[in-house]
């Protein structure tokens, strides 16, 4: 992922279903890692699967094709940096398919990685 900038409003999203589990993630960034993730990602192409925002204090994982809201991240700054402190998954299955909490974690991992590159 590299396009940044993504703010709310720029793609057709949808919210997190009713239908959703928190997912029991750990991780944390420092300020410019933070910073990075904050700008999001906004597609250029059909293949890129998602569009991710920073709003309402939180990192939001929308899939491009659909709107669908998959992933909602919340952290917290303590010690200088910031930590991953709730994670919210899709559960709805007209929208997500997925119920393998691991499958998620890692998912979500590389999301996170993809974003800081």
């Amino acid at each position: 992922m590299s396009p940044r900038g993504a703010r709310p409003g720029d793609w057709n999203t949808l919210p997190m279903p009713e239908r959703h589990a928190s997912l029991a993630f750990q991780r944390s960034f420092d300020a410019s890692q933070m910073a990075r993730l904050r700008e999001g990602f906004t597609p250029e192409d059909n293949e890129d699967k998602w569009f991710v925002v920073f709003t309402d204090d939180a990192l939001w994982f929308h899939r491009s094709w659909t709107g669908s809201c998959i992933y909602r991240v919340r952290f917290e700054e303590r010690l200088q940096r910031h930590f991953v402190t709730e994670v919210i998954v899709n559960r709805e299955p007209a929208q997500y398919r997925n119920t393998d909490d691991a499958a998620d974690v890692r998912t979500l991992d590389a999301l996170l990685d993809s974003l800081l590159r």
